[in-house]
């Protein structure tokens, strides 16, 4: 499933892909598109879209922190100024803008499955026709059908931060993923991204299986099942990336603890909005009579260990990140 939601008023300077390689615009000629008054959709797949668990306002109230420390993965990303670089599960296209900034004769391409994340991202950077960026609402588990990504070996770099902890939680689509921003990239092209890693929020997978367990009476074998993420270790990563055929530059981790956001008068944010956002699909799959009571006893299981002396709350992050390269001498 791919579709391209983009603002209609905007003034776009087309991508043209050469056989070989560069994402070129054409000649500075473009063509004012009529306005109407909402964002139009162009859906490229009839299949029903999988239900979106997000919201790009919840998640900025329990988790604007995220994007904001990024900067050791954005210089292992080091992004220069023609550059056409991918961005897969761009969320809001917070970082998304940052890199096409940094990108001013390149283009760069976000792609999410969430239409709440494009939309936002559309109405908050595109309004004013920024020229060399483009949001795409898309599966990133089928990159390889997604129209607007171009052909093979079109893209210099690829990036993603904290998205592909949700994107390989299956394990029979990863082969693939890592196969498809192979192809995507050009010889010599580097795939550079950051994830949670092993251990990531141990705390609170534990706290969601128990909840789960003795509160949602569901079977500790699908409560273990329910998690909604995959945490590779550095081992674990390497394997798959140079089963893809990448080589791997670096793979690292860093324990990384977050201060949880404060609650706002709106009951957004907190450990609150933090456990409803991230933990949905935990709470899910107890029974609807028994969700609520689920959602409570999570909170209350996380707040007696990450909770310090002086009141604030911090949940125990750990990042992996990887610089890996695709040879020059591959197609």
């Amino acid at each position: 499933m791919c579709t391209l939601v983009k603002p209609q008023q905007i003034y776009r300077l087309p991508i043209v892909f050469t056989r070989r390689g560069r994402a070129q615009r054409r000649l500075p000629h473009t063509i004012p598109l009529k306005t109407p008054t909402n964002i139009q959709s162009r859906t490229m797949s009839s299949s029903n879209p999988p239900k979106d668990h997000w919201s790009s306002q919840a998640y900025s109230s329990a988790a604007g922190f995220v994007p904001k420390l990024t900067s050791t993965v954005f210089s292992y990303l080091d992004p220069q100024k023609s550059d056409n670089i991918l961005d897969i599960g761009c969320g809001d296209g917070e970082l998304t803008a940052k890199i096409a900034a940094a990108c001013s004769e390149g283009q760069v391409l976000g792609v999410d499955a969430s239409k709440s994340f494009i939309d936002t991202a559309n109405e908050r950077y595109l309004k004013d026709g920024f020229g060399n960026m483009t949001f795409v609402l898309a599966d990133a588990t089928k990159l390889d059908s997604c129209r607007e990504m171009g052909p093979g070996g079109v893209w210099d770099k690829a990036f993603s931060n904290a998205a592909m902890h949700w994107i390989l939680r299956k394990e029979g689509i990863r082969k693939q993923f890592f196969q498809n921003v192979f192809k995507a990239l050009k010889p010599g092209g580097t795939f550079v991204f950051e994830m949670g890693g092993s251990g990531n929020v141990a705390e609170v997978q534990t706290a969601a299986v128990a909840a789960l367990v003795h509160v949602g009476g569901v079977s500790l074998q699908n409560a273990r099942a329910a998690s909604p993420w995959f945490f590779p270790s550095i081992d674990g990563m390497t394997k798959l990336l140079e089963g893809a055929g990448f080589q791997v530059e670096k793979c690292e981790t860093e324990y990384r603890p977050s201060a949880v956001t404060e609650k706002k008068a709106d009951g957004s944010g907190g450990l609150e909005g933090w456990v409803k956002l991230m933990c949905a699909e935990f709470i899910e799959v107890a029974p609807e009579e028994k969700r609520e009571a689920v959602f409570k006893e999570i909170q209350e299981l996380i707040d007696s260990v990450i909770t310090r002396e002086d009141g604030s709350q911090w949940l125990g992050y750990v990042r992996l990140r990887a610089i890996a390269k695709k040879n020059s001498d591959v197609d």
